[in-house]
């Protein structure tokens, strides 16, 4: 753990085990997978399309269970880590990928590209020109 640690508590160390942090007495440790319990992506087989660049749109819930509770519309390409050719969201993977297996298992079907208004190539989920941009965060996570 890094030295800018919030939590009260002290940092114990010796030869043999490293260093460890210890909490005070009747300190809760955060969770560490509290974004998973407050994000919510919904998720279909038909997606809604960004009006203005034609991307397919995920529908995310923020602050779930809370009276804070809002829910944005999220364009795939904002969602897209360029540098870590990932997203940030499992659901958001697992539907990509399914998308992916069903235009391999039926090529001629016509669909549209997820990042964009024109026709996908056959048996993909990119046109031409969005693969060149975007083929690699789309095809990373596909096994």
């Amino acid at each position: 753990m890094a030295d800018t640690d919030t939590r009260p508590g002290e940092w114990d160390g010796d030869e043999f085990n490293g260093w460890r942090f210890i909490p005070h007495e009747g300190v809760q440790e955060p969770k560490e997978d509290v974004l998973d319990e407050q994000v919510k992506v919904w998720v279909a087989r038909s997606q809604p399309r960004d009006k203005h660049t034609g991307s397919i749109a995920f529908d995310i819930s923020f602050n779930v269970g809370t009276k804070n509770e809002s829910l944005s519309r999220v364009s795939i390409r904002e969602l897209m880590d360029l540098e870590d050719n990932s997203f940030p969201y499992e659901e958001v993977t697992e539907a990509v990928n399914d998308w992916i297996e069903k235009a391999k298992l039926f090529p001629h079907t016509r669909r549209k590209c997820l990042c964009c208004w024109k026709k996908a190539t056959k048996g993909k989920v990119l046109c031409q020109g969005c693969h060149t941009k975007f083929g690699e965060v789309i095809y990373a996570d596909y096994a």
